[in-house]
């Protein structure tokens, strides 16, 4: 028993060695560029995920963002750290998406062996881990609108919580203007605006410009678009046209009504592509 005991122990110190190895080498290779880069966006992120970061341990911002990585890292041995910390790096991961990451890491690291392909370094941004996860993540029943409270809908309807620019037979178009109403509008969706068990970026976004939700009535489908940071996203936090039609300017040019309602000046630099005036 006393040497299962020991055995145990130096496996167990053998793992610890590994990953604070595993982390030196993360630090060596990636700490300067983490510094460099959380320097050019930390004005953008919110200042409760800023002041997240800053409560990591390490002597450097770059050093404490790693430890904010590793922490969201589901693998026993770290094994995702350093794809997400290069996506960061290169545009394919944003800070706020990191819980989103790890739950789908989590999804990936358990059925990989189902999972084509297996190498995480396969992924080049999280839409398309994302993407390749879905069909092993169980689905959760889709809340029928019917179900909603009666005056909650007509709260989130307020002037105050919410702009209807256009609400037509087919489509709806409005903008949110609180937190709550980002929740409501955005409710089984993927988007990070109306999380309810994770941190909320709804006023980061609306901070920088307004929020747009689009929901086309016949389907129930909806999107979200924030101009500021040419983000138009499907209900899955997809840009649009990833993970099937349409595009972003092929549903622009089949419903114009939904242009002319948010205003064509926000459309002028796809004006080409639009085929505007």
């Amino acid at each position: 028993m006393i040497g299962l005991l020991e055995n145990l122990h130096i496996v167990q110190y053998a793992i610890l060695l590994t990953e604070a190895a595993r982390a030196d080498f993360l630090l060596k290779t990636y700490g300067e560029r983490l510094t460099a880069r959380w320097t050019e966006t930390a004005q953008h992120e919110s200042p409760e995920l800023a002041s997240e970061i800053s409560r990591e341990p390490g002597k450097t911002e770059g050093e404490k963002l790693l430890n904010y990585f590793l922490g969201h890292d589901p693998s026993r041995n770290q094994a995702y750290t350093q794809w997400m910390v290069n996506k960061y790096l290169k545009g394919g991961l944003r800070i706020e998406d990191l819980s989103r990451a790890a739950s789908y890491l989590e999804v990936f690291d358990r059925a990989k062996s189902r999972i084509k392909p297996s190498d995480i370094n396969a992924y080049k941004d999280l839409q398309a881990l994302q993407i390749a996860v879905t069909p092993f993540i169980e689905q959760g029943v889709a809340v029928s609108a019917r179900d909603e409270n009666a005056r909650l809908d007509r709260r989130m309807r307020q002037e105050d919580q919410s702009t209807v620019l256009l609400d037509s037979d087919t489509m709806k178009v409005l903008v949110p203007h609180t937190r709550e109403a980002a929740i409501y509008f955005g409710r089984n969706t993927q988007w990070c605006t109306a999380a309810t068990n994770s941190y909320n970026y709804y006023e980061s976004y609306a901070e920088r410009g307004q929020l747009y939700i689009i929901l086309e009535k016949k389907t129930n489908r909806r999107w979200q678009w924030h101009f500021e940071d040419e983000m138009f996203m499907d209900e899955q936090d997809i840009q649009m046209g990833r993970n099937g039609p349409p595009t972003f300017i092929d549903f622009v040019k089949s419903h114009p009504e939904v242009m002319k309602a948010i205003g064509e000046s926000r459309f002028i630099p796809w004006a080409v592509e639009i085929g505007l005036d």
